[in-house]
């Protein structure tokens, strides 16, 4: 005897069956309406390449790299981001030698998604001997105590190139984080020589901190565009448990000067370029600043 519930769902499957075929058929026809255009620019191989990976340095190894970055006008040092909080430096890149740059891992937390995720050289670097890091700890502040993600400033040696000044931390921004994932941290200094600035969504699951599609809340998904330089006409920073007198805000960034979000009343000078949206910005582990990068994130918002 056949089951009721086999025979209840026959007419269900029949009719999805049948609706498969007539959208299949549907779609041939588009297809067939379509016309083909010869394609005269694009030119690709008949069998695509095999690419392979090649040791960029035999011999050396770095424990837990998180970025590679050059210093502006460099053209044979590499610098090694490590997770655990050191930066190694590559000299001499045709016959590379590594040597230890900045040692913080006593104060870096690498639980979770943490540890130290990004680093910038200043523009003018040569000079101001500034360099900046990204990296999240366990610390005090107003907003709590527990882990948090900061932004941070270093000096290089004035005696040598590829040596840091430890004890020349000169924290930006110290945000509390109620978790330990999504923290983001790439961070790069635009042709404006602004210093951008990649945030996660503070992590959790499923948005569940609702951070993102604001500007009147937190620092987190969304991009910060700040002056470290704080040039005659920028705005002082946020008055935000985050915040230090140690950058402004560019006049020019996005929201600023905006008085509501949403129907609520909203003051203080906006660092945000790109607030977390549709796709939104959950954990930017790496980004780009194009030329045009400011100029597209206004398009973009």
């Amino acid at each position: 005897m056949a089951d009721r519930t086999t025979i209840g769902r026959l007419p269900l499957l029949t009719f999805l069956a049948v609706c498969l075929v007539e959208s299949a058929a549907k779609q041939r026809i588009l297809a067939a309406e379509l016309t083909r255009v010869a394609n005269s620019t694009l030119a690709l191989p008949l069998e695509p390449h095999q690419y392979t990976t090649v040791a960029a340095f035999p011999g050396l190894s770095f424990d837990s790299p998180t970025a590679v970055v050059s210093a502006p006008g460099d053209t044979n040092r590499l610098f090694v981001v490590e997770r655990s909080g050191r930066i190694q430096v590559i000299t001499n890149l045709n016959n590379p030698n590594v040597s230890l740059f900045l040692d913080i891992s006593g104060h870096v937390s690498p639980r979770g998604e943490g540890g130290l995720l990004g680093l910038a050289f200043h523009p003018r670097h040569a000079a101001n001997r500034y360099f900046f890091v990204f990296y999240t700890l366990e610390t005090t502040s107003a907003a709590g105590t527990g882990f948090h993600d900061r932004l941070a400033r270093f000096e290089i040696s004035p005696d040598n190139p590829n040596l840091a000044v430890p004890d020349s931390e000169v924290p930006l921004i110290t945000q509390f984080d109620e978790a330990d994932n999504h923290n983001g941290g790439d961070i790069h200094f635009g042709p404006d020589e602004y210093l951008y600035v990649s945030l996660g969504d503070e992590g959790g699951g499923g948005g569940e901190f609702g951070n993102t599609q604001r500007i009147d809340k937190d620092f987190f998904s969304g991009i910060l565009r700040i002056d470290v330089d704080q040039r005659a006409g920028s705005l002082p920073s946020n008055p935000h448990p985050a915040s230090s007198a140690n950058y402004a805000v560019p006049a020019d960034n996005p929201f600023v000067g905006a008085t509501s979000f949403n129907g609520t009343p909203n003051s203080g000078p906006s660092v945000c370029v790109i607030p977390g949206g549709f796709p939104s910005i959950r954990s930017p582990a790496t980004s780009t600043v194009a030329t045009s990068a400011r100029i597209a994130a206004r398009r973009l918002i």
